[in-house]
């Protein structure tokens, strides 16, 4: 019997320590990592997707209004036209806030006569042109904008009585002001509609040698356009 107690007792204390051994393998064996969650974003963090910054080049067409007020009581000339122009600029965005400066150049045959004691007279606007700033405020694809900035106009002005003749071509220089929308349908191309009210100042007309009294008439006009941009 003590020889069988001797014998056994290597393999019991072998079996113990390789047991012991795989328990503090066990122990030492570092868990497994937890899965880590998606960060979560605050929801006071806007995505403000389509970028207005950049040059950009353009084309319209509109109607526009104009009134030639003709002073000492005879009342104005007061015409409609067609017009077309062209338009380039350069905006930046902030945020949700855009702006930049734009000019452009258009043109149209506004042109009207009306009698007036000692004959008759006429006053034509052809072409047009302004230098503007832009601000406004985007909502993604949709900008809403208002304008404004220096107008200069080419005003013709002629009369006639007593069989003759007075003819005057004056280059004006006022302001103007106005606003839009304008909407980004691809990444280069924008559509807008437009509205400008334009004060181009007074001319001084003589009407020499017809009979016709002289004096100063001021020009305005109404503009309303539809263009497209070409953003690069």
């Amino acid at each position: 019997m003590t020889k069988f107690y001797l014998r056994a007792a290597p393999a019991a204390l072998a079996l113990g320590l390789t047991g012991g051994a795989a328990s503090a393998a066990d122990l030492s064996r570092a868990p497994a990592p937890a899965p880590v969650a998606a960060p979560a974003y605050p929801d006071n963090i806007v995505s403000y997707g389509f970028n207005w910054t950049g040059a950009y080049v353009g084309a319209n067409v509109g109607g526009r209004t104009m009134s030639t007020s003709l002073g000492s009581g005879r009342g104005s000339i007061d015409t409609k036209s067609a017009v077309g122009g062209l338009q380039a600029g350069y905006l930046f965005q902030t945020g949700n806030i855009v702006y930049g400066l734009e000019a452009d150049i258009g043109y149209g045959q506004n042109s009207g006569s009306k009698s007036v004691p000692g004959g008759r007279v006429t006053s034509a606007l052809d072409w047009t042109a302004s230098g503007r700033a832009r601000l406004g405020y985007a909502f993604d694809r949709l900008l809403v904008y208002g304008t404004g900035g220096i107008a200069g106009a080419d005003l013709e002005s002629d009369g006639r009585g007593g069989g003759n003749r007075s003819k005057k071509s004056d280059t004006l220089i006022g302001w103007t002001a106005g606003g839009g929308l304008e909407y980004a349908v691809t990444k280069n191309i924008s559509l807008r509609a437009e509205y400008l009210y334009s004060d181009y100042g007074t001319s001084n007309v003589s009407y020499a040698g017809t009979g016709i009294k002289g004096g100063k008439q001021d020009i305005t006009s109404n503009l309303g356009r539809l263009g497209v941009n070409f953003k690069f």
